[in-house]
């Protein structure tokens, strides 16, 4: 929910069931035992330090090197059926929130993110969501590059996939 919150149009709130609080408060506990991982930060930086060697904006060398990381992260996993699997059925879980019922459903109708695992398609994603946000923003120029730095960072972090895992649990 905390990733989906924007699509979705709405804020998290407090007046979820106890339940989806927990389940909120254990993505957030994730997300920063994730942030902080050796493998994470480590070929997070050398995919900032690559895009910056290639001229592109400090700010975006980082959001690139940290989201696009993440999203070719996401990709890996999309060859694991019982993960997409997951994935869906979390979607489909029925809320009474109208907003949120909408943004789900929205995800279910797309299927799995399966352009996560083309970084052609990370960039045009990190291009567009990127672009309004001016300090963080990329020329369009830029897309060719970005897409092959992506595309070397791609097999480290597939490879990293069990490590990640492991570690969080």
């Amino acid at each position: 929910m905390p990733d989906l919150q924007r699509e979705a149009g709405v804020a998290l709130g407090d007046e979820w069931p106890p339940l989806v609080r927990g389940g909120i408060a254990c993505h957030r506990e994730a997300d920063a035992v994730f942030h902080d991982l050796d493998v994470f930060r480590t070929q997070s930086a050398r995919l900032t330090r690559a895009l910056l060697d290639a001229g592109l904006p400090r700010g975006a060398a980082r959001a690139i090197g940290h989201a696009g990381w993440e999203l070719l992260f996401d990709g890996a996993l999309l060859d694991d059926a019982s993960l997409v699997d997951a994935y869906l059925a979390a979607m489909r879980v029925p809320v009474d929130d109208v907003e949120w019922s909408a943004a789900l459903a929205r995800r279910v109708e797309r299927g799995a993110p399966t352009f996560y695992a083309e970084p052609a398609h990370v960039t045009e994603l990190l291009w567009r969501v990127l672009s309004r946000r001016r300090l963080l923003a990329f020329d369009r120029a830029h897309c060719d590059v970005v897409t092959a730095c992506l595309r070397d960072a791609q097999p480290s972090i597939a490879a990293s996939v069990d490590d990640v895992f492991a570690a969080l649990a």
